[in-house]
């Protein structure tokens, strides 16, 4: 199977990954070319499961089909709010909730560079707790 022939859950991360709980919610904004204008105030919350550069999974007792596209709101403890473009790219019963992964779509620039250094610390600061068990 060529590349442009994989959908997106056939694609391997190209970011690492860190484990977080924190909560998050999610706008619904498109599905595919079907309209969801009747679903654009629909709102869902959840706790984020885990964190990189190129998207994130969250917890949430709503499932959403893959290739949703989604707004979320979360914040970064020194980094700030965050209200990133996202596409479901898997989802999994775990449960009675659903594990719900997001790729990033427009997220760049500085948001970029303050998630990289987020992920950084939060390498480091669980590194330190290692070593002092």
């Amino acid at each position: 199977m060529t590349m442009a022939h994989k959908s997106m859950s056939q694609l391997k991360r190209n970011h690492f990954r860190i484990k977080v709980q924190l909560p998050v919610e999610f706008l619904i904004v498109k599905y595919l070319n079907q309209p969801v204008e009747h679903l654009k105030d629909k709102q869902g919350k959840g706790a984020i499961h885990d964190l990189g550069e190129g998207g994130l999974s969250f917890f949430s007792t709503l499932s959403l089909p893959v290739d949703m596209v989604i707004r979320l709101r979360f914040f970064l403890p020194g980094t700030g709010d965050y209200g990133e473009l996202c596409r479901v790219v898997r989802v999994r019963a775990v449960g009675n909730r659903w594990l719900i992964a997001v790729q990033f779509l427009n997220m760049g620039g500085k948001r970029r560079e303050l998630l990289r250094q987020f992920i950084s610390q939060e390498v480091k600061r669980k590194v330190r707790i290692v070593e002092y068990m």
